[in-house]
């Protein structure tokens, strides 16, 4: 497990994929009525159309798994360069309703470049 911040003025940098795992305890769940929230911003900030999510497109981005009351969405693994978001909300059949803070993380495994120009100036 690795430390995600909930502060989006300062996302986690990490150089390598990034997972993320949701879990309910719930007798009576329906995994319909979990709403993802994920975004994937370039670094001009404009959206990458990888993660614009509907909710009948959550199963094409991770899987469920349920042992008794417990539900784990593991999602797929988050691996191009960029600046991600990411939260979960479920409300149950009775209308109460869980949601978890919204956690910021930047994906960077591009490694910088950069050259040195030496000029020579005068003389003959």
């Amino acid at each position: 497990s690795t430390s995600i911040s909930t502060d989006s003025a300062n996302p986690s940098y990490k150089n390598k994929s990034v997972g993320a795992e949701l879990v309910i305890k719930e007798s009576n769940f329906d995994p319909s009525d979990v709403i993802l929230h994920v975004t994937s911003k370039n670094a001009d900030g404009s959206e990458n159309s990888q993660y614009a999510l509907d909710s009948s497109s959550v199963s094409n981005i991770g899987s469920w798994s349920s042992s008794g009351d417990v539900h784990t969405f593991q999602l797929n693994e988050f691996t191009n360069d960029s600046n991600y978001s990411i939260s979960f909300e479920y409300t149950d059949l009775a209308g109460n309703k869980a949601q978890t803070d919204t956690y910021y993380f930047t994906i960077d495994s591009t490694a910088p470049t950069g050259s040195i120009v030496v000029n020579t100036s005068g003389g003959s």
